[in-house]
């Protein structure tokens, strides 16, 4: 685990496996999560939620107070660079979520490539942008 004021970084309990599945199960926050339709997803979804677990290299929850969810991203680039020893970090993230391309632009991460209409929602086609950080990128922002 690792804490600061603002917020905890923590590996998943099975307690969090139902609150996860609840999330996805929300239509605001799955759109952004996924490609596909929002549908009600069933129990088996549980158990794919703990094969990503299981098989991904780092999978965290990350616990903010107050909000914090830019301290929560540069703490956990911080965090994934200085204790982990990763060279680059990557995720993708669908057009219409716009707050969360300007949190990841704001951490560091920079825009790689584009998937043209991959994914239908608010009535139309959207983009998915693959974004990265290297650890040379990450370490020039730490110096300014």
């Amino acid at each position: 685990m690792f804490e600061t004021t603002p917020l905890r970084l923590r590996a998943v309990k099975n307690a969090d496996y139902e609150k996860l599945h609840d999330l996805w199960n929300d239509a605001r926050v799955q759109k952004t999560l996924s490609s596909t339709f929002a549908v009600p997803l069933d129990d088996k979804f549980e158990e794919k939620l703990r094969t990503w677990v299981s098989t991904g290299l780092m999978y965290c929850i990350i616990e903010t107070k107050d909000n914090a969810d830019w301290v929560g991203a540069e703490i956990l680039v911080d965090y994934s660079f200085r204790e982990l020893g990763l060279h680059r970090l990557t995720l993708s993230v669908f057009s219409h979520n716009e707050a969360a391309f300007k949190l990841y632009k704001k951490a560091g991460f920079i825009e790689e490539g584009v998937l043209r209409k991959t994914c239908w929602s608010d009535e139309k086609w959207q983009d998915a942008f693959a974004m990265a950080i290297l650890d040379e990128d990450w370490a020039a922002l730490s110096l300014s």
